[in-house]
């Protein structure tokens, strides 16, 4: 699981469900804020992941994360129309996969890899 502290979840959500090809739901619990969540993989698996946004502009922007995603240039194409800032377009680094990264709206920093 990983929460990203985020200064408003709308741009959040378009950013991260255009990116990475995810849905987001709202949830709250008791009288805490609503914050989305997204999952990867099969509930219940090894494999199983999940993300959270949450409404948090104290902490917004410190995220450090990368992501496996299946066409890096692609990813990399929809992110910065979902809003990224730019930091690093997709090149080969060597010793790693292909690569690219960008930062979300909130400012915290995303790292793309060809899967």
């Amino acid at each position: 699981m990983i929460n990203i502290a985020v200064n408003d979840l709308e741009p959040a959500r378009r950013f991260y469900e255009e990116t990475l090809n995810v849905e987001f739901a709202e949830e709250r619990h008791g009288d805490g804020p609503v914050h989305l969540n997204a999952t990867f993989g099969e509930w219940n698996t090894p494999g199983w992941f999940l993300m959270a946004l949450w409404p948090n502009p104290d902490r917004a922007g410190m995220a450090d994360i990368g992501f496996f995603v299946d066409d890096l240039d692609r990813a990399y194409e929809r992110a910065s129309a979902a809003g990224a800032g730019d930091v690093s377009g997709p090149r080969d680094v060597e010793g790693m996969p292909r690569t690219a990264e960008v930062t979300d709206p909130s400012g915290n920093h995303i790292g793309l890899y060809q899967r």
